[in-house]
This record gives structure tokens, sequence and C-alpha cells, in this order.
């Protein structure tokens, strides 16, 4: 998608674990993987940022 990166998408996820946490949430966060159609839509490295994204991901959920 135009625009992406693996930094955008951590700053997606700390503002889902924020806002998650402030209404109480289930402490759930659900991923769409448009790189897995038809392997069962996980995360995983690809080509282009390699496991930069993994790393974002985790970041994100450690810092909360």
């Amino acid at each position: 998608f135009e625009g992406y990166s693996p930094e955008l998408l951590g700053e997606y996820v700390r503002k889902a674990v924020a806002r998650n946490r402030k209404v109480g949430g289930d402490n759930f966060i659900f991923f769409k993987a448009w790189n897995e159609w038809a392997e069962g839509n996980i995360l995983e490295p690809d080509t282009r940022f390699g496991l930069k994204p993994l790393e974002a991901v985790a970041a994100a959920l450690s810092s909360n």
C-alpha cells in the first residue's frame, strides 16, 4: 500500500494497544497479513522489508 513502512506499522500497533487499554479491552489485536492469501494469513518476513515489520510489532508491544 502507498505510504506503508514498518515504522508506521509499529505506530499503528502502539496506538491500538493504548486505545485497547483505555477502553478496557480484551488485549487482542488482529492482523490481516495481505502477503498470505492462501497460506493462513500470518505475518512473516518479506523480500522488501525483511524482518523490519515483525521487529516493529515486537517493539510496539514491548513498549506498552
